[in-house]
């Protein structure tokens, strides 16, 4: 960023309650993974916008009881 000319800001909402994301919160098998390797290779699966209150407190379930609730 030091040597940019412009800076364009990429908008986005938060998955959860639709206020602007700041932060992006990667999952592995429905949970939020906050520890371990920084950067894994995945796409809409692996990675969601989230706001700073839904990054710390995620409304997601795993994959297990998504498919105990059906």
């Amino acid at each position: 960023m030091l040597l940019a000319d412009k800076i364009d800001e990429i908008k986005t909402i938060c998955q959860y309650c639709k206020k602007k994301a700041t932060m992006v919160l990667r999952t592995q098998d429905g949970l939020p993974v906050y520890d371990g390797e920084q950067i894994q290779i995945g796409g809409n699966e692996t990675y969601i916008s989230v706001c700073r209150k839904h990054y710390f407190a995620p409304l997601i379930t795993s994959k297990k009881e998504q498919d105990y609730d059906n």
